[in-house]
């Protein structure tokens, strides 16, 4: 796929120019993407987190980056921004396609919701600068992955503020310390996908609220050669990741107590979470799921993919 010649797209809409130009741009970005698969493969012994990463390199994200500021988007400021828009190899599930970006909350403006073609709900009117830009940053990723599957772009939200996909396609989103993160694929047989994304806690964290994270005697599955305070985290982050994938499926809130952790593979990146409450048809007491998870800049990304 080719950069767009001007003249193709004179008809078009500014705000569908940006899409089609950043998937463009996306698309020639191949070559690039190799070379920073072998820099960030050189990388794997690296510390990730002020501890050693010891997940082997297929675990790795692989980012193809493209910067705002090479594309035709009104505003220079806009890449101050929204920056490093990015794919991330993950592919839990067939069909499945995964992209990242930075936000900076401190450039955010009302008016990168018209820029971007995002329309801007009628709750988020009173909301914060960090929720606006959240919002927006994540929904931007949104609406890249489904132009470029030819699938309408709005994502509108539920009751309970879940995303809504178009039919045939499941989804899920998550954002912390300014990265936001989307993950989409077909829902095929009833897919389940959640997604989260969290930095480590601190140890006095860990402290404070161990206790309404991990049920009784789910502290064993999680000795290894981790700190407590990352350990945890992850737990909080796979139940977080298992929340958002049942919810469509159970309609109704659940607590970290409905599941625990029962496996963790350190060096392959995987994870699995048994549930300890029956919560819908299909999702009983007992029943166990896996997950994987993935390290980054001090971060941890956990992904639950199941049928």
């Amino acid at each position: 796929m080719g950069i767009p010649d001007s003249r193709s797209v004179c008809g078009w809409s500014e705000n569908a120019k940006v899409i089609l130009w950043h998937l463009a741009c996306l698309c020639n970005c191949r070559a690039m993407r190799r070379a920073k698969e072998e820099r960030r493969r050189a990388l794997a012994s690296a510390r990730c987190g002020g501890y050693p990463c010891r997940l082997p390199r297929r675990r790795l994200l692989i980012m193809q980056t493209v910067h705002l500021d090479t594309m035709p988007i009104p505003g220079a400021e806009l890449s101050a921004f929204l920056h490093d828009v990015s794919y991330l190899s993950l592919a839990e599930a067939p069909g499945m396609a995964a992209m990242h970006c930075r936000f900076r909350i401190a450039a955010y403006d009302d008016a990168w919701f018209g820029a971007l073609g995002v329309a801007r709900p009628d709750t988020l009117a009173r909301a914060v600068p960090k929720r606006k830009a959240e919002y927006l940053a994540a929904r931007y990723l949104c609406q890249l992955l489904l132009a470029e599957r030819g699938l309408p772009t709005a994502v509108g939200s539920g009751q309970h503020r879940q995303p809504l996909w178009p039919e045939g396609w499941t989804g899920t989103i998550t954002h912390s310390d300014e990265t936001a993160v989307v993950a989409l694929a077909p829902s095929g047989e009833g897919l389940m996908l959640g997604l989260d994304l969290e930095r480590w806690m601190s140890d006095k964290t860990a402290d404070n609220v161990h206790e309404g994270i991990l049920v009784p005697g789910e502290r064993e599955a999680l000795a290894g050669p981790w700190p407590f305070p990352h350990a945890l985290t992850l737990a909080f982050s796979a139940k977080e990741s298992l929340f958002k994938a049942l919810y469509p499926r159970v309609g109704q809130y659940f607590d970290f107590n409905a599941a625990e952790m029962t496996r963790v593979d350190w060096d392959a990146g995987r994870f699995s979470i048994r549930l300890l409450k029956t919560l819908a048809p299909g999702l009983e007491a007992g029943r166990v799921l896996d997950g994987s998870f993935h390290l980054r800049d001090g971060q941890v990304l956990t992904l639950i993919a199941a049928f």
